[in-house]
């Protein structure tokens, strides 16, 4: 099986997983625009289409707007090219799940921490968190345990 999480905006992180290989690999798109680089990523993957696609849903926060921070919604456009390949890869009779999930889901338990403990830490915040994003889904939608074990020692 192969998934993949994204966690869009400016840059984009990306995370893969192969469960054959028990691999992961990470990479970020931009900065800049960077659509059909995403789509392409997305499209032409060799085992395409991914089993499943994991993506941080955009959420507006206000709270950056009081430190000066104006809103980009760069995350909207780039969540828009995840659901175009989704719903090509459905219209094509090649099943694969789409799921939408928030910020704090996978940053609450997936902790700085407990990245850096499973060898997972990256300098690159969105790809830390597309790497949260995976391993949430990986826990706690497929009820795999062995990240979490992993934690244990």
């Amino acid at each position: 099986m192969q998934y993949i999480t994204l966690d869009p905006g400016g840059s984009t992180g990306v995370c893969m997983y192969d469960t054959e290989r028990d691999e992961f690999r990470r990479i970020t798109l931009g900065p800049g625009a960077h659509h059909y680089v995403l789509y392409g990523l997305l499209e032409n993957h060799e085992t395409y289409p991914w089993d499943a696609i994991i993506y941080e849903r955009f959420m507006y926060q206000r709270r950056e707007l009081t430190k000066g921070v104006s809103l980009n919604q760069d995350a909207l456009e780039y969540i828009g090219i995840i659901k175009l390949v989704h719903q090509l890869a459905m219209s094509a009779c090649r099943p694969s799940t789409l799921i939408e999930q928030t910020p704090a889901m996978a940053k609450n338990f997936w902790t700085d921490d407990k990245l850096k403990k499973l060898d997972l830490w990256s300098t690159v915040t969105h790809e830390r968190d597309a790497t949260r994003h995976m391993l949430y889904y990986l826990t706690f939608t497929l009820k795999d345990q062995k990240y979490l074990q992993m934690l244990k020692g």
